[in-house]
């Protein structure tokens, strides 16, 4: 039969040749420019134009790899396509939904690349995508208070734009009062007015913000305590409602020994964030400095950023030793419209709106505060091979000023002797452990 002879012979032929038309496109780019993002079995892409309709922003659980998140119109297949890769194939596929989170494993910490989006088989926008810096490079980060307002939150995105981040740190939760139910209201009332915010590379959140798992699952279990390593800095986040009792205390403040560097063995800066802040324009906050007490000198931290304060301070250096010192930062949520006068710990104060910059290399560390339009409300560098500095002023005088609880004073006392017994002739003003160094700065 001239039908079996056909497939008899022929047949086998017209197999091959498609096996190697298959294989021509998979080696060509042209052929896998245009993704097919098919809906799982049983369900139909609805009809429209699919888009973008919150983000994207990028989150980071590691510090290394990124995760690239939005929420679409409607529920869509997603996938994301490096531009710059030679073979430009969608290196990942997301699910049939309305929330995609896209993994970006090879991501370049050397120089931006353009990636892709696809909504089903539409073209949702070329992102240019950059990887953190790995240890031991210069790097940049903004902090900002949580700034639920709309108008605020429109002018924290400009003023982050002029730091230009690698990383943004929201150093308090975003909502003060009652958190939104729905995942996307939460979107809408935070992403929406900050505006481009893949600009401002991985969003991190202090421990404690009430961020919904749908959108940052990454921050939802970390026992109010997590460290990403970026750069030159090792950053430690803290939820300081952990302070309140005494087995969660215990608990960071373990973590906390286990992470800090006091030898400084690895050359980097030590920063630490809390949700609420030890010293603020009106007192310190003697439950957070009780139970930290002298570990953050010891342990070799520069700088201290916390968030929900009234207004904007930074205080002159505590050091223990005299060389270096801890500075303690509050970044406001809502500044007050009027601060007292500064006490004698106060190096900066301002009521104005603001956001901050970190610049930092394995020499120097630049702390800026920018105000609203772009005006600089503070700065500060710091060197990494500074000198010894002579001590002034004690820290625990302070906390004594504004009655602390009877079992810091006991505290007190016990460290008070502690010194007196390091210290053979101790002068007036060594006989407390922690200083004041370098009153000027």
């Amino acid at each position: 039969m001239p039908v079996k002879r056909f497939l008899r012979f022929y047949l086998p032929f017209l197999l091959l040749g498609v096996i190697i038309l298959v294989g021509l496109c998979l080696a060509f780019p042209g052929c896998a420019d245009m993704p097919i993002l098919d809906p799982p079995p049983g369900e139909e892409a609805p009809p429209g134009s699919a888009a973008v309709a919150f983000g994207p922003y990028l989150t980071s659980a590691d510090g290394r790899q990124p995760m690239f998140r939005f929420i679409a119109n409607r529920r869509v297949v997603a996938g994301l396509q490096n531009l710059d890769r030679s073979d430009r194939r969608v290196n990942r596929q997301g699910a049939f939904s309305l929330f995609h989170t896209l993994a970006i494993p090879e991501i370049d910490s050397a120089q931006p690349q353009r990636y892709q989006l696809w909504l089903d088989d539409q073209s949702g926008g070329v992102y240019r995508l950059q990887g953190l810096p790995p240890y031991g490079q210069a790097v940049t980060l903004a902090f900002a208070g949580g700034q639920a307002d709309p108008e605020r939150l429109q002018a924290t995105g400009v003023n982050l734009r002029l730091v230009a981040p690698q990383a943004t740190v929201f150093v308090s939760p975003p909502f003060a009062g009652e958190l939104p139910e729905r995942s996307e209201d939460w979107s809408s009332r935070f992403l929406g007015p900050l505006g481009n915010v893949i600009d401002f590379g991985p969003l991190w959140f202090v421990p404690g913000s009430g961020l919904p798992a749908q959108l940052y699952p990454e921050h939802n279990d970390e026992g109010g305590y997590w460290k990403r390593d970026v750069g030159v800095i090792r950053l430690i986040a803290i939820d300081a409602r952990a302070f309140s009792f005494p087995s969660s205390t215990q608990a960071v403040l373990a973590r906390l020994e286990r992470d800090l560097d006091p030898q400084r063995r690895q050359r980097a800066w030590t920063v630490v964030v809390l949700s609420r802040p030890a010293f603020d324009a009106r007192v310190g906050d003697g439950r957070i400095l009780e139970a930290l007490g002298d570990r953050l000198e010891t342990g070799g931290v520069d700088l201290v950023i916390a968030g929900g304060g009234q207004g904007y301070l930074r205080t002159r250096p505590f050091s223990v030793s005299g060389v270096g010192g801890t500075r303690y930062i509050a970044l406001a949520d809502q500044p007050a419209s009027s601060l007292p006068e500064p006490r004698e710990y106060v190096a900066a104060l301002s009521n104005q709106p603001h956001v901050a910059g970190l610049w930092a290399d394995e020499g120097n560390l630049e702390w800026r505060v920018i105000g609203p339009g772009g005006v600089p409300l503070d700065s500060l560098t710091l060197d990494y091979d500074r000198r010894p500095l002579e001590a002034s002023l004690s820290k625990w005088d302070i906390l004594v000023d504004a009655q602390a609880s009877l079992t810091l004073q006991k505290e007190l006392l016990r460290l008070t002797r502690q010194a007196a017994r390091a210290v053979p002739n101790p002068s007036a003003n060594l006989l407390l452990p922690l200083y004041f160094v370098n009153p000027s700065t």
